[in-house]
């Protein structure tokens, strides 16, 4: 069930939309005009409740939920009693030096249903405060002592910090490391397809199959080199891991361990087919139209390969599972 109101946190929060602002702000807050009109996020209350918090327009206060705070001018207007409101654009980007992000405070659980998130509302207690006295999580403690060592030891020394920082841990891209993942997977693919066809020399249609679905995934991995090349070299990722579970040789060929090699290979081109995926949006957003074109061919065949298999496993899986052999 969504979040209620209890005893401890006695009001329902609902955030939403002002007219003036879109998401958080980042394009609309740089409008002279909008931010005008809407400079900053608000708490708005009933008037009945405004009576018995003894809380007046711009009076600030504190709203918390199960998950954090913000902290917020009042705003009394026509609202149900026991209902807050607060506009969701109000984040840290513009460096408000307190927190008021609204969805620091509602739930990330969702209808079981629908599948649609319940981060419109939170159930929440409110208390006036004097003045603001939270930080925005960019400024707390740990980061509030990250900052005073540095500047304490000066402008150079931070040079300095920085620099060993990034020598450290560089920041990189990630879309070498998925290349190179999804390369190896295709021809861990490759070799299983094989592999299958040799633990089952007299099934009919295994050899012709395994053989054309092998020669499409060494293509795909050499497909792939250029855009390594383009790229560079992955430093994270393990392929590896599934080679060492999937697809082992066989003594004896039966219609049992056909459906478990199938059931492999299943596996396996999903792994391939979830990697292209992933590495499709990323082609997208570099703009790279022959990453792109690659990908979506390699997609083409990827699914192919997935629905035979498929295919073949409801063939086989009958007369494997119930016929004793």
């Amino acid at each position: 069930m969504p979040e209620q109101p209890d005893d401890d946190y006695p009001f329902m929060l609902t955030t939403g939309r002002l007219v003036y602002h879109f998401h958080t702000r980042t394009k609309t807050g740089r409008a002279a005009g909008l931010q005008k009109a809407a400079p900053e996020a608000f708490v708005e209350i009933s008037p009945e409740d405004a009576a018995r918090l003894d809380v007046a327009d711009d009076d600030m206060l504190r709203v918390t939920s199960r998950r954090g705070v913000l902290e917020a001018p009042a705003k009394i207007g026509d609202i149900h009693a026991g209902h807050v409101f607060v506009p969701f654009h109000y984040g840290y980007w513009d460096d408000p030096g307190r927190a008021r992000a609204a969805n620091e405070l509602t739930s990330y659980s969702w209808d079981p249903v629908s599948k649609q998130p319940h981060y419109k509302f939170a159930a929440v207690k409110i208390e006036k405060l004097a003045s603001p006295r939270s930080a925005q999580p960019e400024d707390m403690d740990a980061a509030k002592n990250r900052q005073g060592v540095l500047e304490a030891i000066g402008s150079a020394a931070r040079s300095a910090y920085k620099a060993a920082a990034e020598t450290i841990a560089p920041p990189r891209a990630h879309v070498a490391d998925y290349i190179g993942l999804l390369q190896a997977s295709e021809k861990i693919l490759a070799d299983a397809f094989e592999q299958v066809k040799a633990n089952h020399p007299k099934v009919p249609d295994i050899e012709f199959e395994c053989s054309l679905f092998a020669q499409w995934s060494r293509q795909a991995a050499e497909e792939l080199q250029p855009f390594r090349d383009r790229y560079g070299t992955e430093q994270e990722g393990e392929p590896q891991r599934l080679e060492r579970v999937l697809v082992k040789r066989r003594g004896t060929s039966s219609g049992f361990t056909l459906v478990r090699d199938l059931h492999d290979l299943f596996l396996l081109t999903n792994e391939s087919l979830i990697s292209v995926t992933i590495l499709h949006q990323a082609g997208m957003a570099l703009r790279d139209e022959d990453l792109e074109k690659t990908l979506e061919d390699m997609r083409e065949r990827n699914s192919r390969q997935r629905r035979w298999i498929h295919t073949r496993v409801m063939q086989a899986a009958p007369q494997a599972l119930v016929v004793p052999e």
